[in-house]
Parts: C-alpha cells; structure tokens; sequence
C-alpha cells in the first residue's frame, strides 16, 4: 500500500473533496489547506511545541490536528469529556497549547475555539453527558 503525505496533499489545495461530516458539509482540500495554514500561524512555527486537542469528531479538532502536525508540532488527541485524564496530561506534560470544546452552561453543543496558553494550562470547558 502506498504511503501517503496528508499535509503534502491538503498543501496541493485541490477542489476536491477531503473531508465529509454527518450532517453532509463538505470541505474541499482548498478549504483544509486555507484552515489549516491560519490556525498553525497562530500556533506559530518558531519551536516544537506540544498541542493537546480533544478528540472531537468536528470540523474543528480535524484542522486543529492537521494544523499542529503542519507547524511542526507535537500533538496529544485526549478523550474530549474525560476531565480526570485532562487534568492529569495537564499536570504532567503543561502543553503549549489546548485546543477543547467551549460550551455555555447547560448548553448541549457549542462553539469551539482555541485556547492558546502559555505555561500552567487550565480547563478550558465542560462536555455535556
């Protein structure tokens, strides 16, 4: 089976179709390499950093991943509503960066958004059951 380079592809920016979520959206891997080259300039490309990302099946957690591995860092796919193996990731590693679903209280879905911290991480959500 041949290997394949999926930063190398998304950078290749084609109209086809790279990705298809649940409710039908589609994204492109024009879309995936525009997404992608935004959210690693925010993370920044100066030095290897770790990135820890909840394993969400969203649009979002896919270019948070893609995006980390193309600026070249170091990436942890954590459970996204585990809040003890959070805490302890955040306790032993203190990643760069976290990147989790923020929802409002009682909410049953939200908005997702990075959370870029420096040092000594926080919780930066809570999941809904």
């Amino acid at each position: 089976m041949p290997s394949i380079d999926l930063v190398s592809e998304i950078a290749r920016g084609e109209a086809r179709t790279a990705l298809v979520f649940a409710d039908g959206r589609a994204l492109s891997y024009a879309d995936l390499d525009r997404l992608t080259l935004q959210f690693a300039a925010r993370l920044g490309q100066a030095e290897k950093q770790l990135v820890a990302i909840s394993a969400q099946s969203s649009e979002h957690a896919v270019v948070a991943y893609l995006a980390s591995l193309r600026a070249g860092h170091a990436v942890a796919m954590l459970p996204p509503c585990d809040e003890r193996l959070w805490d302890e990731f955040v306790a032993t590693f203190e990643p760069d960066f976290t990147y989790r679903q923020k929802m409002a209280a009682g909410a049953s879905s939200g908005r997702l958004g990075l959370r870029e911290m420096r040092s000594r991480c926080t919780q930066t959500s809570h999941c809904s059951s």
